[in-house]
């Protein structure tokens, strides 16, 4: 697994062994920062479930003013903080070790707003009780995007008054579904 583009370019980041994470494919990590790339800049940016913190990087590497990783699982922590090494910058990143749905909860009592926000949980997950949550909180800037990765089987349904379906992208049997967010309140 390596950054594809940006600053980083070229960089091999470290993944777990095992099934205990789950990395974007990096046709399917391109294809999301292609049809992304112009909300990159400058953006506050969510990696939810972050496992080896691919994505995250990959959005510090092209541009992001600041990443935050969401994992619950320990030795993901490490090998995201082991792969931020591998960078040698200064970054504006922050690390949290928590389930998604408390650390949401956290970042949105904080007023921590996302420009894109990004989802791959584990297989087999249940999308709805994250929609739900998600719909709930106040996470999202003026005109944010969400991202979800998911198994091509899986029917994702998001609130249609407060997401407009964007752009779905497909690579082998996992797509990432994109919505951008109305800006109205849960």
């Amino acid at each position: 697994m390596r950054v594809i583009a940006g600053a980083f370019k070229g960089i091999k980041l470290k993944s777990l062994r095992g099934t205990a994470t789950r990395p974007t494919s990096q046709r399917l990590k391109k294809a999301l920062f292609d049809a992304i790339s112009p909300w990159i800049r400058g953006s506050v940016f969510l990696d939810c479930f972050a496992g080896s913190g691919g994505v995250g990087i990959e959005a510090l590497s092209r541009g992001a003013k600041e990443v935050v990783f969401l994992e619950s699982e320990a030795r993901a922590i490490k090998n995201i903080r082991q792969n931020i090494e591998l960078l040698q910058a200064k970054l504006a990143y922050r690390i949290i070790q928590e389930n998604y749905y408390a650390g949401l909860k956290r970042l949105s009592r904080q007023n921590i707003r996302f420009d894109i926000l990004f989802f791959d949980p584990p297989y087999q997950f249940d999308y709805s009780s994250l929609i739900q949550v998600i719909s709930s909180l106040e996470l999202f800037r003026e005109g944010a995007l969400l991202a979800m990765e998911h198994f091509y089987k899986d029917q994702l349904s998001l609130p249609e008054d407060i997401f407009i379906p964007f752009k779905v992208l497909a690579a082998g049997d996992s797509h990432i579904s994109l919505w951008k967010h109305l800006g109205r309140k849960p």
